[in-house]
């Protein structure tokens, strides 16, 4: 504090006016023959008055800052929680003068969600000699906001301290929970533990990445004594599932939680996670679906569990993907007391079904195919025979026939022609990694060079006064019957990567790479269901069809319920 700054507060707090002042710090210094500083002798001054100036001018504290309520505009933040994940500590060269720098970073969790907290050089030593721990209360003054890849964090500088929470702060710190309930999942959630019971396990879905190696994923739904929830398992960790079954109470540790194309809850399982079976069982009980009947099933359920009389084999054919994959497709007619639909099935599914039989399916849902409601079995579906009796079966009300018509545009892949203005509708299950974004010609969205002279050179308008960034990148779409490469390019494909060229480029500049945009987000685009629109071409280097999108959008319920009115006779 500045000698004008304890004036003030002397002034203020005292019956002296500054001139009394000023001969009392000249008059001490003199009797202290000059031992002493201004401020120094203005403490004493205090001091002689009975007030204690430290506590007086102890700055106040900055308002804490919850967690929900963080704002890129702020720079330092006070904020107050838990820890709930600590990672480890890396060391970098800096490029400018090639020292070692250090860093850190570990999630603190509040009462309103949780924020990564980063850790620079000597700073990062509460972490390396073991200072804080998962489950520690922390208190952190003045920490600076920063927008990092996965959003807002706070980096701990200089300035910047770690502390125990005062005792008038510790009521905002949230309880230690060594368990999270599914029904205490919040989007953006990491390092968290749950348990519960299996109640349906699918099949590891292998894909390729582009850089040629392979992953897994595995989709499971566990429920504990809150909910049910479902899980993706990725990489090796989907491979060790091979042990685990339907009915096993499993313990998962440090998971996170994000947000599925459906606005749901989602766990997600990577490297770090550890999964066990529960040593000491817990009370739940398997979670209960709603069983739909037939004449309840509409165009976009999903989750269907349901049960049926198999009335007739319709059909089974061989299907060959333009990858060279075969499919067997079986097309059954079943049925219920209140109505009846075609089913599909595929590959091992179809010896299964015998006409006679009752069937209950899990997890099931329904389809638009050739026109008609389809009842689909599908990767995740669970089919068994039951015990239970259908006599009576209701023939008349088909579901599958006269409910709904197909677009004039909408077409399975398999179905696609060359030329004609189509819809197609899948999930996505490859991103093509690259530079999303390229200097383009603002004219003609061409791509410009820079000439010698330091302009820029369109190839169809010539020499331009400026350039912008324009992005595009591919994927491939798979609707179940095949798959195609789609192309999307300018507002198309910002659209659907939630991101602007500009921060793209941006991003690109910040991380040092041309990939950086895309790897960023493809967790969030792997899987994601969306409706394709636009021509498709054939493609003379690879000899396929691929599709250029004029427009991308993501699945709508109600949507998809007006494009079925809006074909009903």
């Amino acid at each position: 504090m500045n000698l004008e700054n304890v004036i003030n507060k002397l002034i203020k707090i005292t019956d002296l006016s500054r001139k009394e002042i000023e001969e009392k710090i000249k008059a001490i210094k003199k009797d202290l023959a000059g031992l002493v500083t201004d401020e120094g002798a203005a403490y004493l001054i205090a001091k002689e008055k009975g007030i204690d100036l430290k506590k007086e001018l102890k700055p106040r504290r900055r308002p804490i800052t919850q967690i929900k309520d963080l704002n890129p505009k702020k720079t330092l933040v006070n904020i107050v929680g838990r820890i709930t994940k600590i990672f480890d500590v890396n060391t970098f060269t800096r490029k400018k003068d090639k020292t070692e720098g250090r860093v850190g970073s570990f999630i603190l969790e509040d009462k309103t969600g949780q924020v990564r907290v980063v850790l620079w050089d000597n700073k990062t030593e509460v972490i390396e000699t073991h200072r804080i721990a998962v489950g520690d209360p922390i208190y952190i003054e003045n920490g600076n906001l920063r927008v990092g890849r996965n959003g807002l964090e706070i980096h701990i500088g200089r300035r910047g301290k770690l502390d125990e929470p005062p005792e008038s702060l510790k009521d905002m710190v949230p309880e230690k929970k060594d368990i999270y309930y599914i029904d205490d999942l919040k989007d953006g959630q990491r390092g968290i533990t749950i348990h519960g019971i299996i109640n349906w396990k699918g099949e590891i879905h292998t894909f390729e990445r582009d850089d040629g190696e392979t992953n897994q994923v595995l989709s499971i739904i566990i429920r504990d004594e809150t909910g049910s929830t479902r899980c993706s398992i990725w990489g090796e960790k989907a491979n060790r599932m091979e042990h685990f079954e339907v009915g096993d109470q499993i313990k998962m540790e440090d998971v996170s939680v994000r947000k599925n194309d459906m606005g749901e809850l989602q766990v997600h399982a990577n490297i770090d996670t550890v999964i066990n079976k529960l040593k000491k069982p817990i009370n739940i009980q398997k979670a209960v679906g709603v069983d739909f009947k037939i004449k309840e099933l509409t165009h976009g359920s999903r989750r269907i569990k349901t049960k049926f009389k198999v009335i007739k084999k319709k059909s089974i054919r061989n299907v060959t993907s333009r990858s060279g994959e075969e499919y067997r497709i079986g097309d059954f007619l079943v049925a219920d007391e209140t109505g009846c639909i075609n089913l599909t099935a595929w590959n091992e599914d179809i010896e299964k079904i015998e006409v006679g039989k009752v069937y209950e399916l899990n997890n099931g849902y329904i389809n638009e195919f050739r026109g008609s409601l389809s009842l689909n079995i599908g990767k995740y579906g669970d089919l068994k025979e039951s015990d239970e009796k259908i006599e009576d079966v209701n023939l008349e009300n088909n579901i599958s026939n006269g409910m709904v018509q197909s677009s004039n545009i909408r077409k399975f892949i398999q179905n696609i022609e060359e030329n004609q203005y189509t819809q197609i509708r899948g999930a996505i299950v490859k991103v093509y990694e690259k530079t999303p974004i390229y200097e383009a010609c603002p004219e003609c969205m061409k791509k410009v060079s820079e000439n010698e002279e330091g302009s820029w050179q369109c190839p169809n308008c010539g020499k331009i006064d400026k350039k912008e960034d324009r992005m595009i990148f591919s994927f491939v779409l798979d609707d179940g019957t095949d798959n195609i490469r789609v192309t999307v390019a300018g507002e198309v494909a910002e659209k659907i990567l939630d991101m602007s060229a500009k921060k793209a480029r941006k991003i690109i500049e910040e991380e040092m790479y041309g990939e950086a945009p895309l790897e960023m987000k493809i967790p969030e685009l792997l899987g994601k269901e969306i409706t394709v629109t636009g021509t498709p071409k054939m493609n003379d280097f690879t000899e396929k069809i691929e599709i250029f999108a004029s427009n991308i959008e993501e699945i709508n319920p109600i949507e998809e319920s007006h494009l079925i009115l809006d074909q009903l006779d």
